[in-house]
């Protein structure tokens, strides 16, 4: 997911976890971009798609 991100110009800022115990693992990413929404939009879906569900 970070690669395809950061192929479609968004930019991870950090990627993290708040919790010590929880199960399954959460992490948190944060991520920026500045350039044409549509673009980014197209970019966000690809990455979303390669998530396990």
């Amino acid at each position: 997911m970070l690669k395809t991100l950061r192929e479609g110009g968004i930019e991870v800022t950090a990627l993290h976890s708040h919790m010590l115990t929880e199960q399954p693992r959460l992490f948190f990413m944060h991520f920026w971009a500045n350039d044409d929404a549509e673009k980014l939009a197209r970019s966000l879906k690809a990455a979303l798609n390669k998530v396990k569900h």
